[in-house]
């Protein structure tokens, strides 16, 4: 029998893509982000053909980095933040049932000075 990390039996549901990015945010700093995006093989073309949608309408293909976005939407530069809210809007209407995503913050500050002995886990 396969057990997980916390010694439960694992159950396999399908085979899944995962997108990673890890950043420290400017505006936060102190802190590391460690964002995941799940999306299950079977859903796969169903994800990419709703993002690509937005990208097609907007006509913009590059990088969006959310904490760089402007407040305004309007004009030539706030495509990117056309993009991302399409992105948004369609995962509240239901794409979150295809793809899933999970965000980790770490606080580096509080991590300062640890060492692999403090991450063991004690005996009681």
């Amino acid at each position: 029998m396969e057990v997980d990390l916390f010694v439960q039996k694992v159950h396999r549901d399908g085979e899944f893509f995962v997108y990673d990015e890890e950043s420290e945010p400017q505006a936060n700093k102190g802190w590391l982000l460690i964002r995941l995006l799940f999306v299950n093989l079977r859903n796969y073309a169903n994800v990419i053909s709703v993002l690509e949608h937005h990208r097609k309408k907007e006509n913009y293909f590059g990088e969006i980095h959310f904490c760089e976005l402007l407040k305004s939407i309007n004009g030539e530069f706030g495509v990117k933040a056309r993009v991302a809210r399409g992105w948004i809007t369609s995962c509240q209407n239901g794409l979150f049932h295809d793809a899933h995503f999970n965000c980790l913050a770490v606080n580096l500050i509080t991590l300062a000075g640890l060492t692999p002995e403090d991450w063991k886990v004690k005996e009681e």
